[in-house]
């Protein structure tokens, strides 16, 4: 078991400040290993610990180093070696354009003053392609709460993708704008089939042809919705892929609770003439 801890030194008037972090390892017996991580000054916001295809330790999140924000990626060697061939942390940030992109006038003027988005930005999950590629996605997500009624906001998906030795090959917004009371139908799925990378989700019909400079229409949870992929090849080009019209097949679809039965089929449940039965989607 791992942990990313936070640490502070004593400094010469005895005071202490921020020292850094380290990674604590819990070993079987109980007892504990420390390995001082180093992050170049960028703080940590958040942790996630995960294994890679080799079994080696891999830690990403969210970081922010002098006004900058952005996703890192810190890699380790065999039993977390922090001095192996290929270890050590990669910094990817956020930049205003790609915020700015598929925003109305009034969110792009606020992006250019605070360089935030206006809902929050999770770090959602991780990904490891044979070839040794990471891709990282991230959704933004907020609920609001009045009357004893909860609203979810599910907005748009920022994901990248870095190479075996750590370049980014690209980094993406994907314009998404779902709500409701529920969230049966919003979020999404991603899927991986190729060499591509797919993101399947509800989409309200008028964004199929969403230009960058417009942001996206909203689609209500369980109000019909266009179910779509959006494609992206090996080099990042993005395409949006419609698949079907809810409503003319009298469906109900639910992308976040699909299961992959393979690299080249997802299944999942759905409503179609109010009776349960399965969907598939399959990819070439």
């Amino acid at each position: 078991m791992y942990l990313c801890c936070s640490f502070s030194r004593e400094k010469e008037d005895g005071t202490k400040e921020f020292g850094g972090y380290e990674l604590v390892r819990i070993a079987t017996d109980g007892s504990l290993q420390k390995k001082e991580l180093i992050t170049n000054g960028a703080s940590l916001n958040n942790c996630m610990f995960t294994d890679d295809l080799n079994g080696n330790l891999v830690i990403t999140g969210h970081y922010s180093k002098s006004g900058a924000r952005g996703i890192y990626i810190y890699r380790f060697g065999p039993d977390a070696d922090t001095k192996s061939a290929g270890a050590g942390i990669k910094f990817y940030e956020f930049s205003k354009e790609l915020f700015k992109a598929y925003e109305n006038d009034a969110n792009q003027e606020e992006i250019d003053k605070t360089g935030r988005l206006d809902a929050s930005l999770y770090f959602d999950d991780i990904f490891f392609h044979p070839n040794g590629d990471i891709v990282i996605v991230n959704e933004q997500y907020k609920v609001e709460a009045s009357n004893d009624r909860i609203k979810n906001y599910y907005f748009d998906i920022i994901a990248m993708k870095a190479n075996s030795e750590g370049k980014l090959v690209w980094m993406k917004k994907i314009p998404k704008n779902q709500r409701g009371a529920g969230r049966s139908d919003l979020s999404y799925k991603y899927h991986y089939n190729n060499g591509n990378d797919y993101f399947i989700f509800i989409d309200n019909e008028k964004n199929l042809n969403l230009a960058i400079d417009e942001a996206p229409k909203a689609h209500i949870c369980r109000q019909g919705g266009y179910l779509v992929a959006v494609k992206l090849d090996p080099i990042g080009n993005m395409q949006k892929i419609p698949i079907f019209d809810l409503r003319n097949e009298d469906i109900s679809v639910f992308p976040f609770d699909m299961l992959k039965v393979n690299e080249n089929t997802l299944i999942g449940k759905c409503h179609k003439n109010r009776n349960k039965t399965v969907i598939k989607l399959s990819f070439k």
